[in-house]
């Protein structure tokens, strides 16, 4: 009897370990639908030449996105503020997939600055990220010294949500601006008040340069235009309807002429003179 109970004490332990380990058996790993949209803004300060999206461990690179898409557009280049969106439609690698979340593609991102000088589309290499994800992303290109974490790019609504223009005003007029305003150049609603934003009552006929940074969302960045109307004395002039070419949201520096000086500024009717941007192009790291 003693030994019918062992033995039947031993065959219980058996079952009851054997419903244990049927019990804490790993779940089955759960799956997940991914595709790629990469939408890329530059802000970098310079023309940005190439970008590659390419499977981790890959030895080929693929295609340069920024040759493909913008070919004769902006020189070939995707200009500093400027967007692109990169999906299925530009490379196969891109499209739906699905699997469990330990399996999903990775991708090195690389991005390279225009070179002018030798008129190469990659010049120096800008930045490196080494473990992309395939997923919907804003990817922010930025420089050395603007990134906050280990990498040189910002991922949009996260880690960035805004770029800021930088411009140099100089009152060329003969008479103190007494009014300077930018206007949206589509709804035309007045979008900021420099003079106001500056502490300024008035702006000199001078040779000093008034700096002024002005931020927009990330979304209205990349396309929006601005008319620029200044008065001075009892005249006006707008950049965009007196000279139709609008402000772009953009680095630079401009003069603002009256009616009376453009000629000796300028060979046409243009209203402003353009000058170097107020932030010189980065060097690619």
């Amino acid at each position: 009897m003693k030994k019918f109970l062992t033995v039947l004490f031993a065959v219980m332990m058996v079952l009851t370990l054997a419903g244990c380990a049927k019990e804490e058996a790993a779940p089955e790993a759960e799956t997940v639908t991914a595709k790629g949209v990469y939408t890329v803004y530059n802000n970098t300060g310079a023309n940005v030449g190439g970008v590659y999206i390419y499977p981790v461990g890959s030895a080929d690179k693929g295609t340069n996105f920024v040759e493909a898409k913008l070919g004769d557009t902006y020189d070939g280049c995707l200009k500093n503020f400027r967007k692109m969106v990169i999906d299925a439609n530009d490379d196969p690698n891109f499209a739906e997939w699905t699997g469990v979340e330990e399996e999903k593609p990775h991708f090195v991102f690389e991005f390279y600055a225009y070179d002018a000088d030798a008129d190469d589309l990659c010049g120096e290499l800008i930045g490196t990220f080494e473990n992309l994800a395939l997923e919907e992303a804003g990817i922010v290109l930025i420089t050395e010294d603007m990134r906050a974490g280990a990498t040189q790019i910002a991922w949009a609504g996260k880690d960035y949500n805004e770029m800021t223009m930088n411009i140099n005003f100089y009152n060329r007029t003969g008479k103190d601006v007494t009014s300077l305003k930018l206007y949206n150049s589509e709804t035309k609603e007045l979008v900021a008040d420099v003079l106001a934003d500056l502490g300024l009552e008035s702006m000199p006929c001078d040779e000093e340069a008034h700096a002024w940074s002005f931020s927009e969302p990330l979304d209205v960045a990349h396309d929006i235009h601005y008319d620029v109307e200044w008065v001075y004395g009892e005249d006006t002039l707008t950049l965009g309807v007196d000279d139709t070419h609008a402000l772009s949201f953009e680095n630079t520096a401009m003069q603002l002429l009256s009616k009376n000086n453009m000629a000796d500024y300028n060979s046409g009717a243009t209203c402003v003179v353009w000058l170097p941007p107020v932030v010189t192009p980065v060097t690619a790291k």
